[in-house]
């Protein structure tokens, strides 16, 4: 009895671990991949760079978990057995997939920041919300290309 509720405990982790990473991959989505594929009337952008990229590193290792329970499973299938993570890997390349995806996915939200910057806002014609609008913000700015758009508080 205890094996199984063991084996619930884990498969739970595991579901509510793909849901977290899946909404983290959204995010990173909307934030760093669809405003340059298709810009909107409103953007949001990072002045100080760093920023975006520790929000691009906290993001793919969150996303990393949309994809834990697919390696679960093909762990689980090769060992013919339900079990922990930490029991299936050595800690040292569990430690490692996460640096290299959290340096994989802060660079690469820094380096669409830049291209964010200083390629789509010039080139489209975009304005930073002005603070005389009432317009305030603390880490990241929209950019409009309609100064109306920019919200009231």
């Amino acid at each position: 009895m205890n094996l199984m509720i063991d084996k619930l405990k884990i498969i739970t982790i595991v579901i509510l671990g793909g849901g977290v990473g899946f909404i983290s991959l959204w995010c990173y989505w909307v934030f760093y991949i669809e405003q340059l594929i298709r810009p909107s009337s409103e953007i949001t952008g990072d002045p100080l760079y760093i920023i975006s990229a520790l929000f691009g590193m906290s993001l793919s290792v969150f996303g990393l978990m949309a994809v834990q329970p697919f390696i679960h499973i093909k762990l689980w299938v090769k060992a013919r057995r339900v079990a922990l993570l930490k029991d299936l890997m050595s800690p040292k390349d569990i430690i490692r997939i996460i640096v290299i995806t959290a340096i994989i996915g802060g660079g690469f939200s820094f380096v669409s920041n830049i291209i964010l910057l200083h390629k789509v806002i010039p080139d489209n014609g975009y304005e930073l919300c002005p603070k005389k609008v009432g317009y305030k913000k603390n880490l990241l700015r929209d950019y409009v290309l309609d100064v109306s758009h920019c919200e009231k508080f």
